[in-house]
């Protein structure tokens, strides 16, 4: 169930408070503020599901990644190039009810010891990272 709308991030602060949502979606270029920087602040101050859509959220961007860094469970890429936004859009209820079932967490929460900390503490183990 859509519960509101917003137009800008200082109405869809007002409207979260307002409405208490199990999940919000967030466009990435939005009036009077990014929308990265809003999402960094709705995780520090009150951590949801937030589903990323935007244009510039296509699979693999620095913008997809860095909301994922941020918080964000999931995100879509809005359609460009032939695509419609029924075909774009056609599991979007499925992601937005996928996300409604993320345990969110703070920053501060998902953050553990660095490498650099873990490495000096346990120096018999090697860390390797695959992509």
């Amino acid at each position: 169930e859509v519960l509101g709308t917003a137009g800008d991030p200082l109405e869809a602060r007002e409207a979260i408070k307002r409405l208490n949502p199990d999940v919000f979606t967030l466009d990435v270029e939005m009036p009077n503020m990014n929308g990265l920087e809003f999402l960094e602040k709705i995780m520090r101050l009150r951590p949801m599901p937030v589903v990323m859509v935007s244009t510039l959220t296509q699979a693999g961007a620095d913008v997809t990644l860095a909301a994922l860094e941020l918080g964000a469970v999931d995100a879509v890429g809005k359609p460009s190039g032939g695509v419609t936004a029924m075909e774009a859009f056609a599991d979007l209820p499925q992601r937005v009810k996928a996300a409604a079932g993320a345990r969110v967490r703070t920053v501060s929460e998902t953050r553990g010891p660095s490498v650099d900390a873990a490495w000096r503490a346990r120096p018999d183990h090697v860390v390797a990272l695959g992509a």
